[in-house]
């Protein structure tokens, strides 16, 4: 006996929706502690944020790079990690942006300014960390410790 083929649409629909309905669960799982980049090189850094807490990092980056991306004049630049001995918030700049002085490991200070909103990740021995520009006071980088991390 065959069946109505209004049946067949029926189930069809009701099966396609379950298996989008499985889907859309799955993906809601999330993944708690790695919604953060982690960079081929592991670069050590202290961060103190706005309230004086301190927090030691490991395989930090600037938006999941690892050199900051700013602004100097109207010039977009880019400066290395391995080339920076610490970075010093001076001054909210306007609205979007904030300026740095990053003193380099020659000993050479730049002022660059950073979107407020840029992320800096890490992990720390409790767990992972993200902070704004806005809400760093100052971070410095222990190049003693940097290491490549393995490729899988």
């Amino acid at each position: 006996m065959r069946k109505c083929p209004l049946s067949l649409i029926r189930n069809l629909t009701a099966t396609t929706a379950i298996i989008l309905c499985w889907a859309l669960l799955l993906g809601m799982g999330g993944n708690a502690g790695n919604d953060f980049p982690v960079p081929d090189i592991d670069f050590h850094a202290t961060v103190t944020d706005e309230r004086g807490i301190t927090t030691a990092c490991t395989g930090v980056s600037w938006e999941g790079e690892v050199f900051f991306k700013a602004k100097r004049g109207e010039a977009v630049v880019t400066i290395p990690f391995e080339k920076v001995a610490s970075i010093k918030r001076i001054a909210l700049n306007g609205t979007t942006t904030i300026d740095f002085k990053v003193t380099l490991r020659s000993g050479k200070e730049v002022i660059v300014s950073f979107d407020k909103d840029s992320r800096f990740y890490g992990k720390t021995d409790f767990g992972t960390f993200k902070i704004a520009a806005k809400n760093i006071r100052e971070a410095s980088f222990d190049l003693t410790a940097v290491t490549a991390h393995k490729t899988k």
